[in-house]
């Protein structure tokens, strides 16, 4: 087994299965819509707390540090959830319709004080959606024998990405910064409706006995253990950076609806990628797309370190791309290879908690605070440090990999 590449699939018996069309249009339904609003919004926020709000940069960090921690523990509350009630439909629907309610409360004029609560609130809620969206993909393939095809669900998540970004660039342009939340609210109400259409996909709830006796042989798996630490480093920077780009555009002269084009170009990158990762799904390793994310991280950080320069930045955005489509993609599968088949809402819950939870408030404070007091160049170098230890533990990885193949750490359904 020494040296062989694990393929993003595992032929089965089933393998000539496919999804009803219904559950097929619905996952590109629900990740188009859930991407609409984060596209709408998330680019815009931290901007909107500072600048709409009066905050300071060490305000918007600490309010953000909260959010991670927050999120940290109820990521894995809710996938556990979904595990042991099997309705993680039910789960997806109760908070797109809470955190649109909550987008709404943070469109109001407030005392910058309620958004310490407020924006942890947000991500909380949020917080349950792609996670247990994607474990409903997994299972989806797994049922049908169509494992590898995440990239041409997910793909869709970056068109509606695509979608509410233009929305906001030109809404914020004419409306102010404010209108970014109403945007964002119907987006996710739409998705609690759309979610209907998921509940044909076949789910289980497991015993609280059995989960946990899942959850310990996932501790006791080096290889488990190890992604979970790539995953909070590789926190540090994605957390980081989504609050510090928004100040680092502004600060270098770039305009509000040029951030909105810059993030429209990344999702446009996007696309083509996630497409390809299914088209040679037998070729690529989730070990090598997670190594080759961080090392575009580095590439990406260098030169926004070396060369801040508005006009610039539009042609790094395919290193977005590749950053983060080979992130996304090597994650979900590897964290669900290594992961017991009992606790699949789980363990994607523990790789979203692992980079938007634990490893995002780091980036998020370090944002607030190395951002404001030594500039962007301290901070950028501090984001290439910590992808250049995410390559280490990744090499790391793969010689756990050449000892014992993943796909011994996988237990039949």
């Amino acid at each position: 087994m020494s040296g062989r590449a694990t393929p993003l699939v595992k032929q089965t018996a089933s393998s000539e299965h496919s999804d009803p069309p219904a559950i097929k249009f619905a996952f590109f339904g629900a990740y188009f819509l859930f991407f609409l609003g984060i596209g709408a919004l998330l680019p815009y926020l931290y901007l909107f707390l500072r600048d709409a709000r009066d905050m300071s940069p060490i305000m918007v960090g600490l309010a953000t540090l909260l959010a991670p921690l927050a999120v940290m523990v109820a990521q894995p509350l809710w996938g556990s959830l979904g595990d042991l009630t099997g309705r993680p439909v039910l789960i997806i629907q109760v908070a797109s319709l809470l955190v649109s309610l909550t987008a709404v409360v943070m469109w109001q004029e407030l005392y910058y004080g309620w958004y310490f609560l407020l924006v942890p609130l947000f991500f909380v809620l949020q917080s349950a959606i792609d996670p247990l969206i994607n474990a409903a993909v997994v299972r989806d393939e797994q049922q049908t024998g169509r494992q590898g095809e995440f990239g041409k669900k997910r793909l869709w998540g970056s068109v509606g990405f695509i979608a509410g970004n233009l929305l906001a660039a030109h809404a914020t342009h004419s409306y102010g910064l404010d209108i970014i939340f109403p945007v964002y609210s119907v987006a996710m109400l739409l998705l609690m409706l759309q979610a209907f259409a998921l509940r044909g996909i076949k789910t289980y709830a497991v015993g609280f006995s059995e989960m946990l006796g899942g959850l310990k042989r996932a501790v006791k798996t080096p290889a488990y253990m190890w992604l979970v630490v790539y995953l909070i480093v590789w926190g540090i920077p994605f957390g980081g950076n989504s609050v510090a780009f928004g100040w680092y555009w502004a600060d270098i002269g770039g305009t509000e609806r040029g951030l909105g084009y810059i993030w429209f170009l990344a999702a446009v990158f996007e696309i083509p990628l996630y497409y390809l990762t299914v088209h040679f799904k037998q070729k690529i390793s989730f070990r090598f797309l997670l190594l080759l994310s961080a090392c575009m991280a580095v590439l990406r950080w260098l030169i926004y370190l070396l060369l801040p320069v508005p006009w610039l930045l539009y042609f790094v955005q395919p290193l977005h791309a590749i950053m983060f489509v080979s992130l996304s993609v090597g994650s979900v599968y590897l964290i669900d290879m290594l992961s017991d088949p009992v606790i699949r809402s789980t363990g994607q819950a523990v790789l979203a908690a692992a980079i938007y939870g634990l490893g995002a408030a780091i980036g998020n404070l370090s944002a607030g605070i190395i951002y404001q007091l030594k500039g962007p160049e301290y901070f950028y170098g501090f984001l290439i440090i910590c992808n250049l230890c995410c390559i280490l533990i990744m090499i790391k990885i793969s010689r756990i990999g050449q000892k014992n193949d993943f796909a011994e750490y996988r237990t039949g359904d």
